[in-house]
This record gives C-alpha cells, structure tokens and sequence, in this order.
C-alpha cells in the first residue's frame, strides 16, 4: 500500500514537471487568460492561479472559460461532466488535445480533481455532493501551491467570481411558423466583494462570435447556447481513451 502511494506520487510529480516544462514557454503572466469578452467580467481581467471560479447553469459558459488557457498552452481537466460535449466544446474553440476528461470518478471526485490540481492548470469539476468551506480551503491551499485554476460547476464557497448565464432572449419564431437561430442572454459575475458585472451577449447558431450587444462593458469573444445543442452527443470513443491514459499517469 506504502510502495503504491509512493509510486502514485511520482507519477503525479513527473507529470506535472513535464507539463509545467510544455507550458512555461507560453505561459508568462500571472493571470491567465481567457476570452475577451468574459475578461472584462472578471476580477483582474482573468483567472487567477490559484483562485476557485463557480458556474451556474452553463456548460458551454464553463468551456468557454478554459479557451484563453487551453490557447496559451495550459492543460486543463474535466472532473464528473459525462455530459461534456466535445463537439460543443471544439465549437467555443476550446483545444480538445489539451483537455484531460475523466467523466465518471464516482465518490472519488474530489480526490482526483486534487490530483488533477497537482499536474493541470485548470481543472473544471461537477461536484456529486455539498462542498462545505473546510473542504473548499484544503482545496484552495492545493490550488495555491501548484499554481492550479478551480472552475466549479455549480456552488463553491469562497469562489473568486460567480459567473451565470441568465435572462435568455430568442430570435427567429414568426406567427407560428420558423425555427429559432439566435439568442441573446445576460452574463453575469460576482465577485467575493459583492460586486456584479453584466454584459449582454449574442449567443446562438447564427453567432460568429460572443459580443455585447448592450452593455456598459466592452466584451468580445465566442459562446454557444446550451439550448441549442441539447441533442449533443456524447463523448467520442477517442477523447474517452484518451481520458483514461492520460488519468493512469495521475491515478
């Protein structure tokens, strides 16, 4: 038992100086960046190493946030989502060769989302219990040591910012007749202060972009509608291999 745990931290050391080595040509700035128009929202104008983000409701708003670091070469991990849609994923522009999916850890969620923290840059999770603040600290002091960015897909005390999609408004019906091509919706963060910042975006089919549509912040950058892609399927049988190799260099 003492040789596996021994062994398992080496493999997790060793992963993650590779990792940190493929990354540090690229990776020069203490924030890390994501999409413009979700930078303006955000406190500091990024993710901060270090720092707990929560999503309410969006996965697509969840996979935009790992767009800017997955481009500037970080790797990221996705933590208890079977449910996350590659295609859906490529679409926000997210670089599928840098994510790391392990979509069913069961009861062990929250240790391999640690594990994940050790080795990745960022590690979105769907936590499949309550996470109360003395979890949510131990955590945060893993993500502090390694540099790691927490996205939580749903509630997480002491989050950085809490970002939402909300007040969704279609485009496309006639008198009965048509089929929906655009939406526009609010996003919305909060950070630990209490401070909201909303910006109004063009989210849907007929989007080449994400962009404010009418809003006091200048936003720019890409989404895509949950709803509109409720018929995604699933995982592809490649990117699930590639989940469970890439998770025997952690496990």
């Amino acid at each position: 038992m003492v040789r596996a745990a021994m062994e398992t931290a080496d493999a997790v050391r060793e992963l993650r100086d590779r990792i940190r080595r493929l990354e540090q040509p690229r990776l020069r700035e203490r924030t890390l960046p994501t999409l413009p128009g979700l930078a303006e929202l955000l406190p500091g104008g990024g993710l901060r190493p270090g720092a707990s983000y929560s999503i309410e409701g969006s996965a697509r708003l969840a996979m935009s946030l790992m767009v800017g670091p997955a481009s500037a070469g970080a790797w990221c991990g996705v933590v208890g989502m079977p449910e996350f849609g590659v295609e859906a994923a490529a679409g926000v522009g997210l670089e599928l060769e840098r994510v790391v999916l392990i979509p069913r850890p069961g009861e062990h969620w929250l240790a391999v989302t640690a594990s994940l923290a050790d080795a990745l840059s960022v590690v979105l999770v769907k936590p499949t219990a309550r996470v109360g603040h003395a979890t949510a600290s131990k955590l945060s002091a893993r993500l502090r040591q390694h540099d790691a960015v927490l996205i939580a897909f749903g509630d997480w005390p002491e989050a950085e910012a809490r970002l939402r999609l909300e007040e969704p408004r279609w485009q496309g019906l006639g008198q009965g007749s048509g089929h929906l091509t655009d939406c526009e919706a609010t996003v919305t963060a909060v950070d630990r202060s209490g401070r909201s910042r909303s910006a109004r975006f063009s989210v849907g089919e007929a989007s080449t972009g994400m962009f404010a549509v009418a809003s006091d912040e200048v936003v720019s950058g890409r989404l895509e509608s949950d709803t509109l892609h409720s018929g995604m399927r699933g995982l592809s049988g490649a990117v699930r291999a590639a989940g469970r190799s890439r998770l025997q260099r952690v496990s």
